[in-house]
């Protein structure tokens, strides 16, 4: 889509659509849509026009970003986030710093660079940019893996920082232009049935495109759908976490004997019935004190929310899973806890 026809159309659509020629105007929705970057363009002149089209599925964002600089522009984040950032650039080229690759990396039309959660980074870009973005909370790609590989993920998931596109920018053309396109009363786009099944497909398209520290794993493990007795049993954990669940609660909601259960859980799940109980409380407990974070709360009534009775038990679970221990997680953005562990 051309940058200046996009600018000139009055387009409401689903999502969050921006367009500006206003300089300051441009770096405030960077820094609104972000939370961690910064644009600049070194001469305000030589700014002519910004366009950003967000499409927001599930857990992450389908954009497509428009930056008209003569003279180019620089892209800052300058801090540490929670999203993996997949850049898909249509038309210009970008200098990258902060990436794991040694020294500057280049991307060019056809090309992917990432930006993990952990990177602070510096983009120069030269003259008119045009780009497809993937973001991703890294939490939601890092389940998706996992139960893909029927194992959690004992280290970091890292991408290779620059590859070549597999198709996945001209698939983000289809979906991003059928939204921009369409009419957002009747789109079939809105059902959430089909956001489910899209938000799922671009992140297996991330995981099995571009390269990262799993790729060789997951080329391997072919499909992995479980059967529905334990897709039932999933669902009725679930739905009981912060409940008491007894190993006889799950085998009464799957339908089948314990023996039976047992093996399906080994074997598309890579864990036992209660292993999951724990697993979905330890998600639930690592909400519940990232929300504290911002509402203020304790350890302990964490663990209480997540369905867990034994405070020690939790600690040492979460500890495990997290690497570190709750009251850290609940320090991070630096909301203090008196409770002991």
């Amino acid at each position: 889509m051309n940058l200046e026809r996009s600018l000139a159309r009055d387009i409401k659509r689903p999502g969050l659509f921006t367009k500006t020629r206003d300089y300051d105007e441009c770096r405030a929705r960077v820094r609104e849509a972000t939370g961690t970057h910064w644009l600049n363009v070194e001469n305000r002149s030589q700014f002519r026009a910004y366009a950003h089209y967000a499409y927001q599925v599930g857990k992450l964002s389908l954009d497509m970003v428009t930056v008209d600089a003569v003279d180019g522009f620089e892209v800052r984040k300058e801090k540490p986030n929670d999203m993996y950032y997949f850049q898909f650039p249509v038309q210009g080229s970008c200098k990258i710093q902060g990436l794991r690759s040694a020294g500057a990396a280049e991307a060019r039309p056809g090309n992917i660079f990432v930006i993990e959660p952990n990177q602070v980074t510096h983009e120069l870009w030269l003259g008119q940019c045009r780009q497809f973005m993937v973001r991703i909370q890294r939490e939601k790609l890092e389940h998706v893996l996992s139960a893909e590989l029927g194992r959690r993920l004992t280290g970091r998931l890292t991408f290779q920082p620059v590859t070549r596109d597999s198709g996945i920018s001209a698939w983000l053309q289809h979906i991003i232009g059928a939204q921009l396109n369409g009419s957002e009363r009747h789109s079939v786009l809105k059902d959430p049935r089909v956001l489910q099944s899209i938000e799922r497909t671009v992140m297996m398209m991330i995981l099995t495109g571009v390269p990262h520290s799993c790729t060789d794993e997951i080329s391997n493990s072919g499909p992995r759908i479980a059967p529905y007795y334990v897709k039932r049993a999933e669902e009725y954990i679930r739905a009981a976490a912060t409940g008491d669940i007894t190993m006889d609660d799950i085998v009464a909601a799957s339908s089948v004997s314990e023996r039976s259960l047992f093996y399906g859980f080994k074997r598309w799940r890579n864990t036992t019935p209660m292993g999951y109980v724990w697993d979905v409380r330890l998600a639930l407990a690592h909400q519940e004190l990232k929300n504290a974070r911002r509402t203020g709360g304790a350890v302990s009534q964490a663990a209480i929310n997540a369905g867990f009775t034994s405070f020690s038990h939790f600690a040492k679970l979460y500890k495990a899973r997290y690497g570190q221990t709750p009251s850290a997680t609940l320090r991070d953005q630096g909301v203090s806890d008196d409770d002991s562990e």
